[in-house]
């Protein structure tokens, strides 16, 4: 018997709401429309710019929207409940976490920053056709840390698996203000990434908060969330100049 496109929509549907619960995180009817709508402008622009590999939807769904909700255990469910009033997602790539943080949490004003020209501009088509409260930097995190609006102004800075741990910390600190933090989204293999990061914490005004573990539907492997709390001022010297810090990591 096959499956109507509407049974298919439906599962969709039960899915991402099952799974959104399952994070602690309850969404409405028309969120999880937007959600759906989400991976229609992924498999787009994917076919014609291959701004992702993932090209399943149920993979879509899953790696990239289901995980990018993921965040909210690693900040708001440890901080009593309470949404960040601004998250940075440094190196968003597609768009994953901000897109579907800015469709759960609408009162979030979420940025992204992306330095691949084709990325940034798909977020800010998928944000603009989709409704949501996200502005689109197209720098590198090198060049966008030093300029004043952005330099610790950010509650909550978030990466998506984006570089080793050391260098990861020094794109990502300079712009999370004190008192805020930073989440690093890693797979379950971090004790040499944890190990080689103490000179790169030190430095940079970090410190060591949870790290928290969490599975994806129909994923194999645990992912981890890397809690980093923001106690101090980073240097004006960090991050160093583009290319530098993946060069020369502070370890």
């Amino acid at each position: 018997m096959s499956i109507s496109a509407s049974d298919s929509r439906r599962a969709e549907i039960y899915f991402l709401s099952e799974s959104a619960y399952n994070l602690g995180i309850e969404v409405e009817r028309d969120q999880l429309e937007l959600f759906l709508a989400l991976a229609d402008l992924v498999n787009e622009w994917s076919y014609k710019y291959n701004i992702t590999a993932i090209r399943s939807r149920r993979e879509i769904l899953t790696k990239h929207v289901i995980d990018s909700l993921s965040v909210a255990i690693g900040h708001w469910q440890i901080n009593d409940g309470k949404v960040p009033a601004n998250l940075l997602d440094v190196g968003s790539g597609a768009g994953f976490p901000s897109l579907p943080i800015a469709i759960a949490f609408p009162d979030i004003n979420v940025t992204a920053l992306e330095a691949i020209r084709k990325k940034a501009s798909f977020i800010a088509a998928a944000s603009e056709s989709l409704g949501l409260n996200v502005t689109v930097l197209n720098q590198r995190a090198e060049v966008a840390a030093h300029l004043p609006d952005l330099r610790e102004a950010f509650e909550l800075v978030v990466a998506r698996a984006v570089a080793y741990m050391p260098t990861l910390l020094e794109y990502c600190l300079p712009f999370v203000r004190l008192g805020g933090r930073f989440v690093a989204m890693k797979s379950e293999n971090l004790d040499e990434e944890l190990n080689d990061s103490s000179k790169a914490l030190e430095i940079l005004g970090g410190e060591w908060g949870q790290t928290l573990h969490y599975r994806l539907p129909d994923v194999d492997g645990i992912r981890s969330l890397v809690v980093v709390n923001k106690v101090r001022s980073t240097p004006q010297r960090y991050p160093r100049r583009p290319g530098i810090p993946a060069k020369r990591p502070l370890k």
